[in-house]
């Protein structure tokens, strides 16, 4: 009886201290969502308008097909009984909260439980999420291939599931309609079409068959949308919104420029108005940007591994895309927390290693490391709470009034 109530015990409270963690995540998340600025910005007050009179059609939605994924949840959003200024940001809250549930899900199945508890906490504290999580803006979108990660660790897991190709499908499609995701979606598919049709091979006919529809499905709307803009011979304009290409190209010289400003901008000084902080902070604090390059290193030390390609590869050419100035660089967020993630397991393997059997050593490290994530997070949490809202560059930007 003891021996069953020790192992009940040892199941229970990781199990409990998983629950504690998801909530804690959650109200982080819809901590006074709609009162932590006094209204909104002129992009949400357009949706909120939208919501309000039912405006958002499938016609439309369909008609440009751009941010598909974000303006199909509005559609979905404006009969729902809400109307304050959460009400356009809880989509962008539920996309975060999937993206940090995926980040626990790959680094788990790629590293330790350990790694994937401070990865995911560690992205779910950062100030840079926590903005793009807590506003009402289709820019949520770009956060996609950490749910594509997570979708592909769950795959991983139960490779002869149709419902773990069906989720690898869909948010694929969700990438495909998200300017600046396009490109990767294609690379991805080109690089792995022999092992994509390889395991469809291995699933019975009838679920390949399924999913094949649901493919062909999933570009419809793209085709609806490449044929409403012929009629107005603009699906040049279009194709180029989708690849996150602006209409008019930066010279060398600015696109060089460009390039630069984003590495200045994460690492070093942040960029006015936007960023919950002021001016003077990076998007990354000190020890996330320095565990990054850590992790980047080290991917490049393992380039061979299909893992190092993918995310070297795909962080290279979002930082390429981000340079032409149409997307926001918040395309390399993914990129940089999961090298963030890799820097952590990295260091922490080399002391580990220098400290083979010494379990005081081994606290002090595991201790040190969940310090420096602890600070990480508290200094991203209150800059965002405390500081961004009386910046007057944010009460100038959310002046508008849900009543007006």
């Amino acid at each position: 009886m003891k021996i069953s109530s020790l192992r009940l015990a040892s199941v229970a409270q990781p199990v409990a201290l998983g629950i504690m963690g998801v909530i804690a995540v959650c109200v982080l998340y819809i901590f006074k969502l709609g009162s932590l600025v006094l209204g909104v910005d002129d992009q949400e007050l357009r949706m909120m308008e939208l919501i309000r009179s039912n405006g958002i059609t499938l016609t439309n939605v369909l008609r440009d097909s751009t941010d598909l994924p974000y303006n199909l949840g509005m559609f979905i959003i404006q009969y729902l009984p809400f109307d304050h200024a959460g009400s356009v940001r809880i989509l962008s809250v539920c996309i975060a909260l999937a993206a940090v549930g995926s980040m626990f899900l790959v680094l788990r199945h790629w590293h330790t439980e350990r790694i994937a508890v401070l990865g995911s906490a560690l992205l779910a504290g950062s100030g840079w999420l926590l903005h793009l999580g807590r506003h009402g803006s289709p820019e949520i979108l770009l956060v996609l291939p950490l749910v594509l990660l997570g979708a592909y660790a769950v795959w991983s897991q139960h490779k002869r599931s149709v419902l773990a190709y069906a989720l690898i499908g869909a948010t694929l499609a969700c990438m495909l309609y998200t300017p600046g995701l396009t490109i990767l979606v294609v690379l991805l598919l080109a690089w792995q079409a022999k092992s994509i049709l390889k395991g469809l091979h291995q699933l019975p006919t009838g679920h390949t068959i399924v999913l094949l529809a649901a493919a062909a499905l999933s570009l419809v709307p793209l085709a609806i949308s490449l044929v409403w803009h012929a009629d107005d011979m603009a699906i040049g304009s279009y194709l180029t919104t989708l690849l996150g290409v602006p209409s008019e190209l930066p010279s060398i010289m600015q696109y060089v420029k460009n390039l630069g400003s984003i590495g200045m901008h994460i690492a070093l000084v942040g960029e006015r108005g936007l960023w919950p902080h002021s001016a003077s902070y990076a998007l990354l604090d000190v020890f996330t940007t320095t565990m990054a390059i850590i992790g980047m290193f080290v991917y490049g030390q393992d380039r061979k591994l299909d893992r190092s390609k993918a995310l070297l590869v795909g962080f290279v050419v979002s930082w390429l895309i981000a340079g032409l100035g149409a997307i926001s660089s918040a395309i390399l967020l993914p990129f940089l927390y999961l090298f963030a993630a890799e820097g952590m397991r990295y260091m922490l393997g080399q002391w580990l290693s220098v400290f083979p059997r010494n379990p005081l050593a081994k606290t002090v490290g595991l201790s040190a490391l969940s310090v420096a994530v602890c600070i990480a997070i508290t200094f991203h949490i209150l800059g965002y709470f405390t500081v961004w809202p009386h910046q007057s560059q944010t009460k100038a930007q959310f002046t508008n009034s849900i009543t007006d």
